[in-house]
């Protein structure tokens, strides 16, 4: 499940993130999957209309980036 807390951009581990190379992008991806999570309400979770997951390569083309920038920004989010 996916959630944005309300002090999300005053997190120590977004600011890290935001310092990164494409550290903006990054944290713009994760704000668009957030989005659409949260659009699947009440489950929260990244599915198709019919219920299937999203594949990472579906979710890269949702947020409108390259499959390897989607890659980068999953590590990175993950190890933050």
């Amino acid at each position: 499940m996916l959630r944005m807390r309300k002090d999300f951009f005053d997190d120590t581990r977004i600011k890290s993130v935001r310092k990164y190379p494409k550290g903006n992008r990054y944290v713009m991806i994760f704000t668009i999957l957030v989005g659409i999570s949260e659009r699947n309400a009440p489950y929260y979770s990244l599915v198709s209309e019919n219920g299937d997951a999203l594949t990472d390569c579906e979710l890269a083309k949702i947020c409108g980036v390259k499959r390897d920038l989607f890659d980068n920004a999953l590590i990175l989010l993950d190890a933050n």
